[in-house]
């Protein structure tokens, strides 16, 4: 039976199957993907929409649970958010 199992794990590595990402990668992923977002809004966006998409990125850090990414991104929602008239403590 180990036998077996080590031949099914050898035969999906030489067929190039890859392991499922973790909840860490699929976490690291939308914070990337927030950040890509936030950048497009940034380039022509209004005031709001940078506020908005500021939110959701430190949002996505705190789920990725990297503090300095949400810390950095929580400083660029209040600076957004200001400049759009809605102001964050």
């Amino acid at each position: 039976m180990r036998l077996i199992a080590i031949l099914l794990a050898a035969s999906a590595v030489l067929m190039g199957c890859e392991p499922p990402p973790t909840l860490e990668d699929i976490q690291r992923k939308v914070l990337a993907d927030s950040i890509d977002q936030y950048n497009i809004v940034a380039n022509g966006g209004s005031a709001m929409d940078r506020c908005v998409r500021a939110g959701l990125v430190s949002a996505a850090a705190v789920q990725a649970k990297d503090s300095a990414q949400h810390e950095r991104w929580r400083q660029v929602e209040k600076d957004d958010c200001a400049a759009a008239g809605v102001p964050k403590n």
